[in-house]
């Protein structure tokens, strides 16, 4: 039994739909980063999930400016900008790839 043409082209835009998923898929390197919102401010407890290093690494690397400053948001209130730490994350990650 032959397809059809009609057939043909329904199999070729499945096709073509599970590539563009693959690819998206592929695209995306770290699912739960994804999630950390791209402006505003996070504080280290918020922003824990996202890091690879412990919470006393990420005030010695305060310290010696190895991670971003956070901003004194109030007295009691220290935060970093989001962007800075996506921007920290993504420099990690060409680091690992050229090693």
């Amino acid at each position: 039994m032959t397809m059809s043409l009609v057939q043909h082209l329904a199999w070729l835009m499945v096709a073509i739909f599970f590539l563009r998923v693959k690819t998206c898929l592929m695209a995306t390197s770290n699912p739960i980063r994804d999630t950390l919102p791209v402006s505003g401010y996070s504080h280290l407890s918020q922003l824990q999930p996202f890091l690879p290093i412990a919470r006393a690494t990420v005030y010695k690397w305060n310290r010696e400016v190895r991670f971003p400053q956070p901003v004194k948001l109030s007295a009691p209130i220290t935060a970093c900008h989001n962007s800075d730490i996506r921007e920290w994350l993504n420099s990690l990650d060409h680091r690992e790839a050229n090693v």
